[in-house]
């Protein structure tokens, strides 16, 4: 998940109605946005990386104003031709094979867009752009460059400039060596992972520097725009007084690099900005015509457990943006900023959150088959069932930030994923427990207290994996006490003759906590949650929490 902060003032004036904090807080949250924290200054939202509209004050505006039926249907986008190209070398082909590139014009760039600007250019650098290795963005003043433009790769030595935020003169080693942006991702560069279905090139970078050569965006005369993925220069810096945007998006995914250049071309659209397309080789960018797609409503409505008409779907899809038209199979047009609606089925899941998942009236499933009650960890499930605790499923997958440093524990050594496919899914679980203080920290705005549990699965550094419970409660009157009372019926429930002794764990509160042993072996960890972790995951009310092995 990516956390953003908008002004919620700004939020409601692109929404184009005025909110109360409550029906803002709802609407983001119906619209897949759950809000963290939420003021008359500031509202901050978690948001699915995949979602790129929504890591933009335009775009998430854009989808609330259309679910709230401010303004529904498809928005439309003009792209005028600027006559003028980006030429790429074949140099950067086993470098960074992918550029796209657009001109904004009669943008007005005060302080209050240019520093959200920046603000989202960096979010979809972190998320998306998968820290800059897929996609990075470049945003230049386009009054101080002269077309046409090039790409291409060029020995580090060969060439200097001044790069953003420097006052002399660099060649691009000195910056990959010397400057802040250069040292934090040089890594980029060393070792560039291709979509092997766009291109087929050499995926290591490593061997003789000497040998190396480094992508660069160049002007007609000659003039360093930018060092992607790492820099801009100086020359086309940015400002309040700017009133043409250059937005050039280079990387490794020719689909990726052009979904962020569309999504940063609708919000600037949004805010009276003119689009005016490059010719890159054949094709001019960016393309913001709608894509088109073929849904079955017979499908739709069999996936949903309902019987919409053709025109209530059409009015569903109209409020989450899309434009529908047909009757058992609707012809549907897709915005171009929607990154993330690949299938039929991402429609299909549009129309649900239009129609609101609380409106759905559960059934049972029909299903003609035989089954019976999973006996492996039977007694576990049944004790905390009946002592109000809900079981939730959740990812295996994680990341270090979650897994060690939220939880205030020193990261070691764990099993990676090699070539994720985002940075928030990176290693395997060493441990439960954060998994569920996730899960509370995307239910919030649901009633407490809350109970949950979870059985599952957990690794080590050798990738050998292992069967845990974990068990959270968080509510006002949340004790040390309670968990271990629930600790102690469960492991009697077990037939696991344990003992609880005080035991210090960075992740609870000195004092409020315990390990728990068996025949001289530690098995689990139960206490009260420290302070800071519930800031961590933006958490308000007091947690405890335990964690044992199952085998």
């Amino acid at each position: 998940m990516a956390t953003v902060t908008f002004d919620s003032k700004e939020l409601c004036e692109l929404i184009g109605k005025k909110l109360s904090t409550q029906q803002l807080e709802e609407t983001l949250t119906n619209i897949g946005a759950p809000v963290d924290a939420i003021s008359e200054k500031e509202v901050t939202a978690d948001v699915t990386p995949d979602r790129l509209d929504f890591l933009s004050v335009e775009g998430i505006a854009r989808a609330a104003s259309s679910f709230l039926s401010i303004k529904k249907g498809l928005r439309e986008y003009k792209v005028k031709e600027s006559g003028h190209a980006v030429k790429i070398e074949e140099s950067v082909a086993s470098i960074r094979p992918f550029i796209v590139a657009a001109f904004v014009k009669e943008i007005k760039l005060d302080e209050q867009l240019l520093l959200p600007l920046m603000h989202v250019q960096e979010k979809m650098h972190e998320t998306y752009g998968r820290k800059r290795r897929k996609a990075s963005i470049g945003i230049h003043d386009a009054d101080k460059a002269k077309p046409p433009f090039v790409y291409k790769a060029v020995a580090p030595e060969s060439v200097s400039f001044t790069p953003l935020d420097a006052s002399d003169e660099m060649n691009l080693r000195e910056i990959l060596e010397q400057h802040q942006k250069g040292i934090d991702y040089a890594f980029v560069l060393e070792k560039i992972e291709f979509d092997r279905k766009s291109v087929e090139c050499s995926t290591s970078r490593r061997g003789d520097s000497s040998m190396k050569k480094y992508p660069l965006v160049v002007d007609s005369e000659e003039n360093v725009l930018s060092f992607p993925p790492i820099i801009n220069g100086e020359l086309t810096r940015v400002t309040s007084e700017t009133k043409n945007l250059l937005i050039e998006v280079t990387g490794t995914s020719l689909p990726a690099v052009n979904d962020v250049l569309n999504a940063v071309c609708a919000a600037l659209a949004d805010r009276g900005g003119k689009i005016e397309s490059l010719r890159i080789g054949k094709q001019a960018t960016p393309n913001l015509s709608p894509k088109k797609m073929k849904l079955d409503l017979e499908f739709a409505n069999k996936v949903l457990g309902v019987e919409f008409t053709p025109r209530q779907a059409t009015e569903l899809l109209e409020r989450m943006g899309f434009e529908a038209k047909g009757q058992k199979e609707l012809d549907v047009l897709v915005p171009a900023y929607r990154a993330d609606v690949l299938h039929e089925i991402d429609v299909v899941e549009d129309i649900a959150i239009a129609f609101g998942y609380n409106n759905f009236e559960p059934i049972l499933p029909q299903l003609a088959t035989i089954g019976k009650i999973a006996e492996e960890y039977n007694a576990a499930r049944q004790t905390l069932t009946g002592l109000g605790f809900l079981e939730t499923v959740n990812n295996t997958l994680t990341n270090k930030q979650d897994n060690f440093t939220k939880m205030q524990v020193e990261v070691h050594a764990c099993t990676e994923i090699a070539n994720p496919i985002t940075e928030e899914y990176a290693i395997f679980r060493t441990w439960i427990t954060p998994s569920l203080l996730q899960v509370f920290s995307r239910n919030k705005h649901e009633q407490f207290p809350q109970k949950i549990f979870e059985i599952g699965t957990t690794a080590n550094e050798r990738g050998e994996t292992r069967k845990k419970l974990a068990v959270a409660f968080t509510d006002a009157q949340a004790t040390f006490s309670q968990i271990k009372t629930i600790a102690e019926t469960l492991l009697r429930e077990l037939e696991v003759e344990c003992e609880i002794k005080a035991f210090e764990h960075p992740a609870f509160i000195k004092g409020r906590s315990a390990s728990i042993k068996t025949k001289g072996k530690t098995i689990g960890v139960i206490g009260e949650i420290h302070p800071q972790v519930l800031e961590n995951f933006k958490l308000e009310q007091p947690t405890t929490t335990l964690e044992i092995e199952l085998e």
